[in-house]
């Protein structure tokens, strides 16, 4: 979804975008999100790196999982 806004915002040419998430639970008390992004379209180098930059910093899900978690009962 990030990928898709800043492409669009910045008329880059993306036709699609897939991403693989695997969760990494080897180490206790760790949980490690390990992703790859691959990206679909006629971009040049520079795009590609720029959108995969963005995907690092702006993505929501990621900034989310990022923070401190805890959980209450209501």
């Amino acid at each position: 979804m990030t990928v898709r806004m800043v492409a669009e915002e910045r008329g880059i040419p993306l036709e699609s975008a897939t991403t693989r998430v695997v969760l990494d639970r080897s180490v206790e008390d760790e949980a490690v999100f390990e992703y790859s992004v691959e990206l679909h379209g006629d971009l040049t180098d520079s795009q590609r790196a720029e959108l995969l930059d963005e995907v690092s910093t702006r993505s929501s899900v990621r900034r989310t999982l990022s923070k401190r978690l805890s959980f209450r009962s209501v």
